[in-house]
Parts: structure tokens; sequence; C-alpha cells
């Protein structure tokens, strides 16, 4: 058993299965530029909006899911409707919804929960768990979105997850199948994979049976990063083996003991708090290249058309808080046309002006708040793309071309108080 070679977890032979989608985002004020602290208000939303949206612990946070799907196309085009909706309904009350792990010490995380439900793997949730949990840890370094402005730059340059490196929702999963298998009820449930045994099948949970269910991304600011991950799971739990035979023997050299295993995953689970280039101790490799490779073997489709509340609505009030822009776009070469995929090492800035005309502008940043500064054309040091982005003038390059490409950068903050969590 090679267990640096990242194909060999994954069964040749798809399963049965579907998956559906769980996404918190903050309700936002914008008469008082404050997130909304009204029941009153979001009561009225949930009595005009179906049952797939939901109010969380708080009345600034609104949770949109979707129902079980067979493709991640599905899901996607349900949670697109559903974004819709709850936007319009959001402005009758001059709010708006925003797609954000973290806005400041003084509200809550937001996260975003996938489901796998299988038709002939039921049983089988804990080996499933255990084959996918390394692919799990490198999407969560690669899409990590809560940087915390109010933060040292050294913080912010390393911690790129306010959200995964403090929140008291989310941990190592049990890795023995006893503990895993019975792990349901109270703060047993808050690991980053657990079994969600709760089956309603109404406004509060929208399933009728058990589910495994995976927690701990941050939300995608970004449409494009968000179908990206949605592909990406669907198709690394679809494949998922369901058994351990092949990976989990203490007693035979050529296959990992339990303690190798749950090594490798406090590792790469501490630097994902706090590296921002996180290495993945099972497969020998960057965890930005496994995600590469998946995007290829996967043949991950582009993004869909974003709702035009992500699009318009969202982000552009918010432009001014944000880091500066640069307005020369970076043309790409052809052989890195798909690796271009949002990360938490890369922000995109589109102006009102460059949108109408369908231009990608793109802003490396090196992490500085500091408004005063002057643009930086330059990549930031360390960029993951450095190598690649800045092209060869002798080489044929491609040529400008729309993009999905939307940023959020949230509010400024104005005091630090101590933080009450939720995700």
């Amino acid at each position: 058993m090679n267990q640096h070679n990242w194909k060999d977890w994954l069964s040749r032979r798809p399963k049965e299965m579907t998956g559906g989608i769980e996404i918190e985002m903050y309700l936002w004020d914008k008469e008082t530029n404050k997130v909304n602290w009204s029941d009153d208000i979001i009561d009225e939303m949930l009595s005009e909006l179906p049952e797939a949206v939901y109010k969380d612990y708080y009345p600034y946070q609104i949770e949109i899911r979707t129902h079980p799907h067979k493709t991640p196309e599905g899901m996607l085009r349900e949670l697109r409707k559903n974004i819709q909706m709850t936007w319009e309904s959001a402005q009758k009350f001059n709010l708006d919804i925003i797609p954000s792990s973290f806005l400041n010490s003084n509200v809550m995380y937001n996260g975003l929960h996938f489901h796998a439900r299988y038709v002939n793997a039921r049983n089988s949730f804990y080996p499933i768990m255990m084959n996918t949990y390394p692919f799990i840890l490198s999407l969560t370094s690669f899409f990590r979105f809560a940087r915390c402005k109010e933060r040292s730059k050294v913080w912010k340059e390393n911690v790129l997850s306010e959200r995964f490196m403090s929140s008291i929702h989310i941990g190592l999963p049990y890795l023995n199948s006893g503990d895993f298998n019975n792990c349901n009820d109270g703060c047993d449930r808050y690991k980053d994979m657990t079994i969600n045994k709760y089956s309603e099948n109404n406004r509060h949970r929208l399933k009728s049976e058990s589910t495994l269910e995976t927690r701990c991304f941050d939300v995608p600011p970004t449409w494009e990063s968000l179908s990206t991950m949605v592909h990406l799971l669907y198709n690394i739990f679809q494949r998922s083996k369901s058994n351990t035979s092949w990976l989990i023997d203490a007693g035979n050299p050529a296959k990992m003991p339990l303690s190798e295993y749950s090594e490798m995953a406090q590792a790469l689970r501490g630097e994902i708090k706090n590296t921002k280039n996180t290495w993945n101790r099972f497969f020998e490799m960057p965890c930005v290249q496994l995600i590469r490779e998946m995007i290829d073997y996967f043949d991950i489709p582009d993004a869909t058309k974003s709702p035009p509340a992500w699009d318009t609505n969202l982000f552009w009030k918010n432009l001014e808080h944000g880091y500066p822009m640069v307005k020369k776009p970076i043309v790409l070469k052809k052989d890195v046309k798909r690796q271009l995929r949002p990360t938490g090492y890369s922000r995109s800035y589109i102006t009102q002006e460059d949108l109408a005309r369908g231009r990608r502008v793109v802003a490396n940043f090196s992490g500085d708040d500091n408004q005063s500064r002057p643009p930086q054309p330059e990549p930031m040091e360390n960029h993951w793309m450095d190598d690649e982005i800045a092209g060869d003038p002798d080489e044929e390059q491609e040529p400008e071309r729309p993009s999905g490409l939307f940023t959020y950068s949230g509010p400024t903050t104005v005091e630090i108080t101590p933080r009450r969590d939720n995700t």
C-alpha cells in the first residue's frame, strides 16, 4: 500500500449517493451599518421564504440550505435560487446578506456544512470518514476565508482563518470506530466530521435519514470558490472507499497504525490553524498541489453563473473597506488556465466599469491593511502561483476573458470584545 498516492484512497466505482449544503450568512443592516438584531424582521422574512431558509442562533445569522441532490449541479441550482429569494426578501427591510465566516469579534462565526447520504453504504460512515478526512483537511486549508483585520500583520499573514483557529464547534473527529459511530449528542458532534443522526425533515432540518456531515469549511466569498468546493466534495465522497482494512493495521508494517494516522491528522490540522503553506503528510505533497490535481482528475467544470444578489449587491458597497485595487489585468498562461481558483492566498476585485466590459482585474496583496499605501501590482511573496502568473512575453498568452470572481472583504471593525462562538 502506497499511502503517498492519493488516488489509492479512492474507489474506481462511484457510489450511489445524494448530497446537501448548509451555508450560513450574515444579515447586514444597510441603515445602521451593523448586523441585524431584530427578531421580528427575520421572523417576517422566514414567513415568506421556503423551509430551506432557516434562522440560526442569532437574528443576524441566516442559514440557506438545499434538499438532497444526486448531482453537485442540482445542489448549486437550488442554492442559487434560495440565495436569490433570501436576498430579495432581505431588501424589503433594507438588509443585505453577506457570505462571510467572520466579520469582527462582536459576532459569531459562520460556516459551510456538507451532508453525504449513501444508498448502499449507510453503515460505512466511519471508514468513509477515515478515507476522506485527509482530503477534507486539504480542502479546508485551500479554502480559508476568515482573516482577522483586528490582529497584527504577522498574525494575518499566517492565520488565514480566524474561525478554524478559534471555533469550539469544530475539532479533530473521533478516529476510533466506537466513539465515532456513537457521537451524536451535545458537544460530541462538534467535530470536523461527524454522523448527523437527526431526521426531522422540517424547516429545522431538511433530512429524514442519518448523514455524514462535514463542518470545518469557511463560507466562500465567491461563487466560483463555492462551486469548485461543492464539486470536489461530491466527487471525493462519491469515490471514497467503504472500508479501512486496506489502510489501518497496527500489526502489518505495510499498512498504517491508527496512532500514525492520528499524528498526521493533528499535524496537518495544526498547520491549517497558523501556517500559510500547508503540507499534507498523508500524501507527502502541498495541500494546494493536491487540490490542483483533483480539479484536473475529476474534471471540475467552471462555475455556473452566480446569483445576481451575489454579484451586484453584496460586494460593491464594501469595496471601499477592502484592500487597494489594481486595475492592470494579469493574463495567465494557457498551461495554468485551470489552476486559477480562489484561495485564502489571493483576492480579486472588479470595478463596476470593468464588470461592464466583462474584464477580470486581479489584485494580489501582502496582507497589509494600510489603505494609504499605493497599490502593489506584483504578486505577494510566497504566493503559490508566483512562478506561473507573471507570464513570459515571448510565449503565447491567453486573451482576457470574463470571470465569476468576486470578493467581499467585510466592514471595518472598531472594537474587540470577547468572542461568542457558533460553528
